[in-house]
């Protein structure tokens, strides 16, 4: 009976220790979402603020919603560029800042997760707010494939020294 009690104590001791190592691990995780994901959506506004300011349009910005379709119309095409620009910029932040909250390991899945957010929030942005066709194909394919090219920038290789 003692021989068991000891071998309990000795799992239960070392599943917590497992237990903790666990959760530090998704820690950083939900960490490495949560401020990859707001840096990234402060990137998107930062971007889009600079192009209303150096490309502005010639009608004042529309307080009802259904102005929206003729504002977007009007809208120079400089400023519609920066406006998917700001997607693959925030696809690429939040694959950097990502990557190093987690510490630089092989797991995608942080940066993953904040770039389909974003993904469904551009959507969700282009369905209500009407988007000529070609900002719905540059939206779609720049933010997952820079947030990937972060990560894989970012990793640590094989053969790099761990700082």
């Amino acid at each position: 009976m003692a021989g068991q009690t000891t071998i309990k104590l000795y799992l239960k001791k070392r599943g917590n220790q497992r237990e903790k190592r666990l959760s530090l691990f998704h820690m950083k995780n939900i960490a490495a979402v949560l401020i990859g994901l707001i840096a990234s959506v402060f990137v998107i506004a930062l971007v889009q603020q600079l192009g209303n300011m150096l490309f502005p349009c010639d009608l004042p910005r529309p307080e009802k919603r259904a102005d929206w379709p003729e504002f977007m119309q009007h809208l120079p095409f400089m400023a519609k560029l920066l406006v998917v620009i700001s997607y693959g910029l925030a696809g690429f932040t939040a694959g950097t800042i990502a990557t190093f909250i987690q510490g630089r390991t092989n797991n995608f899945t942080p940066t993953f997760v904040i770039c389909g957010t974003l993904q469904l929030f551009t959507w969700m942005s282009m369905i209500s707010i009407p988007h000529p066709f070609w900002m719905w194909i540059g939206g779609t394919i720049t933010i997952i494939p820079c947030g990937y090219w972060a990560f894989w920038k970012f990793k640590t290789k094989k053969n790099e020294p761990i700082l």
